[in-house]
């Protein structure tokens, strides 16, 4: 909603004031008012006392004067509102003044633009307004259609109205046509004969306006209204029955329903106009009206599907229907729910928002009925509901806005009892790349069979299994070998470290990384260290051979990465891959680590460009593209990799174009109908964006109904169609009803429990992770007794074993949800805790863990608060200093504009909350509660100072220069700062930068240091004007960007360097001698042009010069 500063003050035109009175103190205060806020003063301080004829007049002007929602249009509908006896005074004075602007005809739509929206106002819940136009119906009926036919002409006659014009035009039509409703609706005995005469004008200019295509669904709906009501009010209350059983003798109704817009704009008039007991009671031959109503709104909606104006009017009308069902006799109801839901379960998943919707509502309807029947013993129609429900494909919207209304109505605690695996589905459905339900075992063994197969069989299926914790699989090895030593002897632990491929049980499991580590770790264990030493295979020692298979399985290091690109440099890319038929597998695997995913990428790109060089297109297909698709396809991506694998496949194609005729079938054979039809449409997806940025696809041959010749459109919308929003919608819904119908413990062990184990055993995008997080603060807030279960999870924090990264994420979200519920001064404080909650020592891993959700997680927790003037601990202060110092060089931009965003957050508070601890010291100042913040301001500063050295990468810099400026730019009260001549220095290499953004923040900072150490460390830099100048000249582009922001810093800082010899009473004398200098230099560049362009070009290119004049120039004040 707009404020007050969002209007203009009302100026009544003096010739309306002096018609009123001449000299009246209020009228003349009003309009010399500067604001809305001065008017609105004055009119309440005037009003209280009293208010005559004159004064109402005025009210009067004001209220035609001013737009809709204006503040002071608003003040004199509440104020006359408000007192009875002044009502019917204004409506007249109202009525009176309306009058005056009916002229005889306009021809021109922006005479009635400037009166007809002020006028509709008089019907916006304004009694005394609708009471005005009362007073006056029959010769503003005539105006109003003055003013329709005005429009239908324009609309008609002008072939060049621009797209601004039209919508004007449509937007008047339409008040016009509410007007003209509010009339004929309020139609009564004294004008009813006048009026209805005329219903023919009125007649013919809604036909004109259902029969345009540009006119919007809207107006259409407003005419099919106003037609069906003056019609009723010409034939008879029945006559509406027409519509749905039209004869050949009526003439008005068979050319309108002819057309398309027009029939429906008249059944959808029918559900608003018609009542919902006569709709339910009356019927048309052998059916009943509402039936036939709808199913002839289906038959609209089905012929028109492609036109989503169309849809959208169809789904509105559909949700007027579905209102009426609770009056409907129980197997009217049942067979009009039959029908609704043909629609409903097609358009849950469509692809306009309103329509999504809309739809929704209906549904929410036919479960209110359906309950309503449930109340009344009848039970069917709700089992057949829940049973279509259930048949739902888990991975549509349709399913979650099915399980959310289906919570509103029936309560959350029966829907999980019917659905009881919605939660788990609803949870995995989060998850933004994929939505997939999660298996669960239904097999039983027999105790006698089922020691041997659950030690083998699901031990091995442990170890295969990702997201089984590293203990586990640990404990599966130590296990697994105990039994194979048992039944195998002794010694037969070696075959571990010299498989045969006859061993079917160690090969399988020594060709997978996770099983291998527990075998090799179970040797340790199991075997003692005698044997270990003592035992030789072949001519090797045991535990050498052990230790260097352990070793072999370490983690992945750049170093392989490095190699491998170094490699493929000097052999070439096909030889070091026949010699290394898993690097490029490897390659593509290491895309999702992010330690190594820069130069896993730099190493893929080199092979590619090398190999592309020494192979055939077929080649590059099948050893490049298809193992690309096969690990797109198969694995579940983070969409940074998906970008490097979509540039990879760029790169392909642009060094060798045949390669589009392998890619073009795999986006034609689109499988939509299997297990993974949607990784595939990620895939084909992919590819699309490949073909377009390649410059390919207007070179394929265009066919309807189809995207550039390339794939279907019902396929794109399909694509469009995401489960997520509702997913989360559900979520919502169902926790919320739950918590009213349940206990603390059951609302624990039902709802946090599960979103706990989750986010535990899943890797989770962060926008999965903020709706958890919100999902868990709403269900404190609902109860805040679960915060009683929730502190243990952060006490119990376990931090050795292998899922410590996933835990610590886990406890960070609670810890984040347990401050935002503002729980979290009730825990009392410990030192070297955080909030008496978490370690230091904890938060600092965080800060430094390899998941970058867990870092900036630790981030938000100190930064964030409700108050912006709570104080941070010393400890606190350190804490975001140590997540800098770990944190400012990240190379993913994502991560450093989370950080920046944090931090200036954290510069806000910082300001904020040090105001507060000032004016908390002593008087006396003996005692001063913020010197800490000082210290750490010092502390900061000289950080970033040093990661300006040269050298440092550019997210460093970038960074440390943002949080310079911010805190440069501060007042700290009593805050002296230190400057240090490397200071001076640094920032003056930052003007040398290759990015613009740092000289920007350089220059900024450079503003604010002391003059004297300035000077000094321009004089050491060898900064002047004749450097300058010349760096003006440089062939690199760099370089002359940095000479204008030197030459900024000199105009600003060094202005007696610049006057030197120079002097003159212009305006802006710095920057004019600047000019100057910059003038005759490039004269010298312009004269050695003339004398020999090809030296000029080398030597005096002149662009520099012309670079920093435009940057002296833009910073004149033309004033």
């Amino acid at each position: 909603m707009k404020g007050n500063l969002a209007f203009n003050p009302v100026v009544i035109p003096p010739h309306l004031i002096n018609k009123i009175v001449d000299g009246h103190t209020l009228f003349e205060k009003f309009n010399q008012s500067n604001s809305v806020d001065e008017q609105l003063l004055i009119l309440r301080e005037n009003l209280n006392n009293h208010c005559n004829e004159k004064t109402l007049h005025f009210l009067v002007l004001i209220f035609l004067q001013t737009e809709i929602k204006h503040p002071i249009k608003c003040f004199v509908v509440r104020y006359i509102t408000k007192n009875d006896h002044l009502q019917e005074p204004f409506s007249k004075a109202l009525a009176e003044e309306i009058s005056k602007h009916f002229s005889v005809d306009n021809i021109e739509y922006k005479v009635y633009n400037d009166f007809i929206p002020k006028l509709a106002s008089c019907i916006e819940n304004f009694p005394s307004g609708a009471q005005a136009i009362k007073l006056v119906e029959a010769r503003l009926t005539a105006y109003l259609i003055q003013c329709l036919c005005c429009c239908v002409h324009t609309l008609s006659s002008k072939k060049t109205l621009s797209p601004t014009e039209k919508n004007e035009i449509f937007d008047l039509t339409h008040l016009t046509l509410r007007l003209l409703l509010h009339i004929v609706q309020k139609i009564g005995n004294k004008n009813c004969t006048e009026l209805m005469s005329h219903f023919n004008a009125i007649k013919l200019n809604i036909k004109e306006l259902l029969f345009d295509d540009d006119v919007p669904m809207d107006s259409k709906s407003v005419c099919g209204i106003l037609f069906l009501t003056m019609y009723i009010l010409e034939n008879g209350l029945k006559s509406w029955c027409e519509v749905l059983n039209p004869s050949g003798n009526n003439q008005e109704f068979s050319e309108l329903l002819c057309n398309n817009s027009a029939r429906l704009s008249l059944h959808s008039a029918l559900a608003t106009v018609i009542s919902a007991e006569d709709l339910c009671t009356t019927t048309i031959g052998d059916q009943h009206a509402l039936l036939l109503l709808t199913d002839n709104i289906l038959a609209i909606g089905e012929k028109m599907s492609s036109d989503s104006t169309f849809t959208l009017g169809v789904t509105r009308t559909l949700v007027q229907i579905s209102r009426t069902l609770l009056k409907c006799q129980s197997q009217l109801g049942l067979r009009l729910v039959d029908s609704l839901l043909v629609f409903v379960w097609a358009h849950l998943e469509h692809y306009m928002d309103s329509v999504r919707h809309l739809t929704a509502q209906v549904l929410g309807h036919i479960v209110k009925y359906c309950t309503h029947l449930k109340d009344k013993g009848e039970e069917k129609a709700l089992e057949k509901l829940l049973t279509a429900i259930l048949s739902l494909d888990k991975s549509r919207k349709s399913y979650y806005v099915s399980v959310r209304c289906l919570s509103e109505e029936l309560g959350a605690g029966h829907v999980l009892s019917r659905l009881p695996a919605a939660l788990r589905d609803l949870l995995a459905a989060l998850d933004l790349q994929t939505v997939q339900a999660c298996m669960v075992p239904s097999e039983r063994l027999d105790l006698d069979d089922g020691l041997d197969y659950i030690c083998r069989t699901q031990s091995g299926k442990l170890l295969f299994d990702d997201d089984v914790p590293m203990d586990s699989k640990s404990v599966c090895g130590i296990l697994f070998l105990t039994m194979y030593i048992l039944e195998n002897g002794l010694k037969s632990w070696c075959e571990i470290l010299n498989p045969s491929g006859n061993n079917q049980e160690f090969s399988e499991l020594l060709c997978n990384d996770s099983a291998r580590l527990s075998l090799h770790s179970a040797l340790a264990t199991v075997i003692s260290a005698e044997d270990l030493c003592t035992t030789t295979i072949g001519d090797q020692h045991a535990l050498l051979l052990l230790t260097d298979n352990i070793l072999a399985i370490g983690e992945n290091r750049k170093s392989y990465y490095v190699s491998v690109r170094c490699l493929s440099e000097e052999l070439g890319a096909g030889h070091v891959l026949s010699r290394l038929p898993a690097a490029l597998r490897d390659l593509l695997a290491a895309l999702d680590l992010q330690t190594v995913q820069a130069c896993a990428t730099s190493a893929l790109e080199s092979l590619l460009q090398r190999h592309s060089r020494e192979c055939s297109s077929a080649e590059m297909y099948h050893i490049w593209v298809q193992p690309v698709l096969t690990h797109l396809t198969h694995n579940h991506l983070h969409s940074s990799v998906l970008n490097i694998l979509e540039n990879l496949l760029l790169q392909a194609v642009k060094l060798d174009r045949n390669i589009l005729d392998y890619l073009l079938p795999h986006i034609k054979e689109l499988p939509t109908s299997n297990e993974n039809g949607r990784e595939d449409l990620k895939c084909v997806l992919m590819l699309l964006s490949v073909v377009r940025k390649s410059n390919a696809v207007g070179k394929m041959m265009e066919k309807e109904g189809e995207w550039k010749g390339l794939i279907g459109y019902d396929v794109l919308k399909m694509a469009a169609v995401n489960a997520v929003d509702e997913a989360t919608s559900a979520l919502e819904s169902l926790l919320q009803r739950h918590s009213r119908e349940c206990s603390s413990a059951e609302m624990y062990h039902i709802w946090v429990q599960p979103v706990l184990t989750h986010l535990s055993h899943n890797h989770l995008h962060s926008s999965v992770l903020n709706i958890l997080e919100n999902l868990l603060l709403q269900a404190v807030k609902l109860d805040d007794n679960i915060l009683d279960y929730l502190l243990p999870h952060i006490k119990e924090l376990p931090t050795s074993n292998e899922n410590g990264r996933e835990d610590l994420k886990c406890v960070l979200m609670l810890l984040s949800v347990v401050r935002k519920s503002n729980a979290v001064g009730k825990v009392m404080e410990k030192e070297g805790e955080w909030k008496g909650l978490i370690g230091y020592d904890v938060l600092k891993m965080a800060a430094v863990n390899a998941v970058d959700e867990t870092r900036i997680l630790t981030l938000s927790l100190v930064v964030e608060s409700p108050k912006s003037t709570e104080s941070f601990s010393v400890e606190e202060l350190y804490l975001v200093l140590w997540y800098l110092r770990y944190n400012i060089n990240a190379q993913a931009p994502n991560l450093r504009q989370l950080t920046l965003s944090l931090m200036k957050k954290f510069m806000k508070r910082l300001e904020d909350s040090y105001k507060v601890l000032k004016r908390q010291n002593a008087p006396n100042g003996d005692s001063n509660k913020s010197d800490y913040y000082l210290t750490f301001l010092e502390d900061m500063r000289e950080f970033c100072y040093k990661c300006l050295v040269t050298g440092a990468n550019y997210s460093r810099r970038y960074v440390a220069l943002q949080l310079l400026d911010w805190t440069e730019t501060t007042g700290y009260e009593g805050y002296h700062r230190t400057w240090k001549s490397e200071y001076i220095d640094n920032l003056l290499q930052c003007l040398d930068d290759s990015y613009e953004s740092n000289k920007v923040f350089a220059l900024e900072i450079l503003q604010t240091c002391p003059q004297d150490l300035l000077e000094s460390q321009r004089i050491v830099a060898g900064m002047d004007m004749e450097s300058i100048l010349s760096q003006t000249s440089s062939m690199k582009p760099p370089d002359c960007v940095s000479a204008a922001y030197k030459l900024r810093l000199f105009v600003a800082r060094f202005p007696h360097i610049l006057l030197q010899g120079y002097d003159t009473d212009v305006p802006e004398c710095v920057r004019h001698a600047a000019l100057r200098r910059l003038l005759h230099a490039l004269a010298g560049e312009v004269r050695a042009c003339e004398r020999s362009v090809v030296r000029a070009a080398r030597h005096a290119h002149m662009y520099g010069a012309l670079h920093c004049m435009l940057h002296i120039l833009q910073h004149v004040d033309t004033r």
